[in-house]
C-alpha cells in the first residue's frame, strides 16, 4: 500500500517517465501521464495516439512480450530538494478506455499493478536514500 503522503504526491502529479524492456531486454523509457486508481491500489497509464514516437513500442510490444515496468514520478520542492517515487509493478495493457485515463489521450493504456516501492523525499527527510519496500 502507497503511505498517506505518497497518496497526496501521486493525486498532485500526472507526468512519469515509464521503463519498459522487449523480449530482447533492451530498455526503453518513455514520458507517459498516469492518474492514480479509484482504489488506490495501481496506476493507470496512459499516452497521446502517437505510434511512430515510442507509445507503440511500449503498449503493442514491450508491454506485451515483457509485462514488468517501473514508473519514476519525481519533481524539486520550492527549496530545491529532490523527492520522488519509483514504482515497480506488471502491467496489462487495456485495448479501450485510455481517452478518459488521460485528457487527449488515446485508447490504448496501461494498468500498473505495483509490486515495490521505493520513495526519498517524500516520507523522509530530503536527500536521504529511498525506502524500499514490498507492496
Amino acid at each position: 500500500m502507497f503511505t498517506e503522503r505518497e497518496l497526496v504526491y501521486l493525486r498532485d502529479h500526472t507526468l512519469g517517465r515509464l521503463a519498459s524492456a522487449g523480449a530482447d531486454g533492451r530498455p526503453h523509457v518513455v514520458p507517459v501521464r498516469f492518474r492514480l486508481s479509484e482504489k488506490a491500489t495501481s496506476l493507470e497509464i496512459g499516452a497521446r495516439d502517437l505510434p511512430v514516437r515510442g507509445q507503440r513500442r511500449v503498449y503493442k510490444d514491450n508491454a506485451t512480450e515483457n509485462p514488468h515496468l517501473a514508473i519514476v514520478v519525481d519533481d524539486y520542492t520550492e527549496e530545491g530538494t529532490p523527492r520522488g517515487l519509483l514504482i515497480r509493478g506488471t502491467a496489462r495493457l487495456h485495448d479501450t478506455g485510455g481517452e478518459h485515463v488521460v485528457r487527449g489521450g488515446g485508447p490504448k493504456w496501461l494498468e500498473l499493478t505495483p509490486s515495490s516501492v521505493s520513495s526519498w523525499g517524500i516520507d523522509s527527510a530530503g536527500y536521504a536514500p529511498a525506502v524500499r519496500r514490498p507492496f
